[in-house]
Formats: C-alpha cells, sequence, structure tokens
C-alpha cells in the first residue's frame, strides 16, 4: 500500500513504539542500558554533583561575606546558581559522546529517507543483531 509522507511517519513511530513492549504491554528496556549508565553516565554525573555542591558553597560563602561586593548591594550582574541549569550546562560540557564540530553530525527525524527511517526500525526490531526478525516479534507488532 502506498503510504503518503504523514502516513508512514506515523506508521514508523508506531513500530517503533510498539517494539519497546511485551505481550502484556509492559516497557522493556534495552539490554544494556543498566551498563552504559554506569559505564558512562554514573561517573559523569557524580563528578557533577559533587562540583555543583562546591559551586553553591563557595556562593553561599561569597554572599554570606560580602567581601567579593563593593558595595553593600549586589551588582545587576550577579545571580544565584540555578543548580538545575547548572547541572544541565556541566553534563553537556563533560558528555564523553559529544560530537566533535569536524564529526559527522547525526541527522534529524525529518532528514532521513523513507529508507534510513525503515532500517532504523528494523535494527530497532532485531534485538538479537541477527538481521532477522523473530515471528514472536512480528505478532506482537501486529
Amino acid at each position: 500500500k502506498d503510504m503518503d509522507d504523514d502516513q508512514f511517519e506515523t506508521g514508523v513511530r508506531d513500530i517503533i513504539y510498539r517494539g519497546c513492549r511485551t505481550d502484556d504491554g509492559s516497557y522493556i528496556h534495552p539490554s544494556d542500558n543498566r551498563a552504559y549508565l554506569k559505564s558512562s553516565l554514573m561517573p559523569v554525573l557524580q563528578e557533577g554533583m559533587v562540583l555543583l555542591v562546591k559551586a553553591l558553597e563557595a556562593q553561599r560563602i561569597q554572599y554570606a561575606s560580602w567581601d567579593e561586593f563593593e558595595t553593600n548591594e549586589l551588582p545587576d550582574s550577579w545571580s544565584p546558581i540555578c543548580p538545575l541549569d547548572w547541572l544541565a550546562t556541566y553534563l553537556q560540557e563533560h558528555n564523553p559522546n559529544l560530537y566533535h564540530a569536524s564529526a559527522i553530525q547525526p541527522k534529524q527525524w525529518s532528514d532521513l529517507t523513507r529508507r534510513e527511517k525503515l532500517e532504523m526500525c528494523f535494527r530497532h526490531l532485531d534485538r538479537d543483531e541477527s538481521g532477522t526478525l523473530e515471528t514472536k516479534g512480528l505478532l506482537v507488532m501486529a
């Protein structure tokens, strides 16, 4: 059946969504998620949390002492640290998987061809990376 672009995109998203579900409807995490989080994310996150606490403490001491301020008023440029913004910036700057400017940048979903979208769906459904889809998995998708 020939589909227009909107129908095709809806179908691909539906396949990806259903590919993460089991027969009973619960979500399946890819098997290597925990190992990835432990090896890649947690060390950077832990270091970022320690540095965030140090930055907040330094700012608290600076604010309490008023030594840095020439007048008894806070400068217009001064603002308190927003912990979420600070940590988000830290994680972005210290991302071990950060793409370099010279590296090939990933394509946006809207820039992918139909073939690339289908290949992405297939790789997502081919959990054992055998190059084939199991009948059971196809039945779950149906």
